[in-house]
């Protein structure tokens, strides 16, 4: 019999005003410190580790950006995302353009050097990510609701074939007449805007990044590909899902759907993330479903605004899988919640992230720790629906 333990994380996100805190030389940087030594040992428990890499990173340091929600990282932030541990990183998400198609490229080519194994965008011809972990054949997809093309203004030539982006439906905005709408300033933009938005016309009144685009061609491509993945023997399928709005305390309905949709057509397991929050899961038909896992590390919430959002926690999902006589069986799936917290520097305050179980153990301040306590026991209510006693304090809660 074949066993694996599988462990995936929500968003790994560097923020582009803190780069220079981790700066070692005249031109590189030290970024180990944002994993500490529990969060290591813990992510070696497992045989395969997985992240939504939510940057695009770039050996040349003009790249980096200094704009904020505009992301591209050094090379050194990759290294240290494999020194934490991870195997593997998933590339589509709404940031996966900040550094234009050429940051594509760049991405990849220094992923490939650190060594972190990857799918979501892709440059030249794609392949299937199906991973031998111990015998049991794992398929990881990535794909995206969108790239932030409304902000950092790059769109994908559809008749290009050499730079590619899983999206599971249009860039947002693609239709240029809606984009004006959107975005225009003139006088007569802005009364149509008025008007349709009263009239509750073209989606207006959405968010763009809830927005429902075409979706025809990309669905079509998802089933392909899923069924290429059980063609070449996958055993389980799994879908990086990067969805939904932003510090919603549940999984809006456009989520939901896309991750039914999924399901339906033969993923087995939906790994969703994107919102900055913690959501709950669930089993849909013996199917697994996360929502958001949250932000694994970023500012957000714990340097920056939006604060009382619990922004600063996340948590790692494990999935045990097991392998008998070529049947696989799932035979338990938990999660393990982490915090990131301030990281004191030489310059000034950077991050760094923490198993909240250590967190409460070594807090003797007896007020920190009862919100430690209270915030570990709202996690796990959010994940599961479920009420814990504020002193059922566990490194892993199993989830059924």
């Amino acid at each position: 019999m074949e066993k694996i333990k599988l462990t995936f994380s929500g968003d790994i996100i560097l923020e582009p005003d803190i780069i220079n805190l981790y700066k070692k030389e005249k031109d590189s940087y030290d970024f180990n410190s944002m994993f500490t030594e529990e969060i290591k040992n813990f992510l070696s428990s497992s045989d395969y580790v997985i992240g939504n890499l939510e940057t695009p990173i770039s050996s040349f340091k003009e790249d980096l950006k200094t704009k904020p929600y505009t992301f591209t990282s050094p090379i050194e932030f990759a290294q240290a995302v494999k020194y934490a541990g991870f195997d593997f990183v998933t590339t589509a998400n709404n940031h996966c353009l900040d550094n234009g198609i050429d940051g594509i490229k760049k991405t990849l080519d220094s992923l490939d050097t650190v060594g972190l194994d990857n799918t979501g965008v892709s440059y030249g011809e794609e392949k299937l990510k199906i991973i031998n972990i111990n015998g049991i054949k794992v398929a990881l997809l990535s794909y995206t609701y969108g790239t932030n093309a409304f902000s950092n203004h790059v769109y994908l030539d559809k008749n290009e074939k050499k730079v590619k982006v899983n999206l599971f439906q249009e860039q947002e905005l693609s239709n240029t007449f809606v984009r004006n709408l959107y975005q225009g300033n003139n006088i007569v933009i802005k009364v149509l805007r008025k008007f349709f938005k009263f009239l509750g016309a073209f989606q207006l009144n959405k968010m763009v990044y809830e927005r429902i685009e075409s979706s025809k061609r990309q669905k079509e491509e998802i089933i392909k590909k899923i069924n290429n993945c059980k063609k070449n023997g996958a055993d389980c399928i799994i879908m990086c899902m990067h969805e939904g709005g932003q510090y919603n305390e549940k999984p809006i309905e456009k989520t939901k759907k896309t991750a039914k949709f999924l399901i339906k057509n033969g993923v087995n397991l939906v790994i969703g993330n994107h919102e900055h929050v913690v959501h709950n899961v669930e089993f849909v038909d013996d199917h697994f479903i996360t929502y958001s896992l949250g932000n694994f590390i970023d500012t957000v919430g714990v340097l920056k605004d939006p604060f009382g959002k619990m922004s600063e926690y996340s948590i790692l999902v494990n999935i045990y899988i097991s392998k008998n006589d070529n049947k696989i069986n799932y035979d338990k799936f938990t999660f393990t919640i982490t915090k990131t917290v301030i990281d004191k520097r030489p310059n000034g305050n950077g991050v760094k992230v923490e198993l909240l179980y250590d967190l409460i153990k070594k807090c003797n301040d007896k007020e920190k720790r009862l919100k430690l306590l209270k915030d570990n026991q709202k996690i796990v209510e959010i994940v599961t629906k479920n009420i814990i006693d504020i002193n059922n304090v566990k490194k892993e809660y199993e989830l059924n």
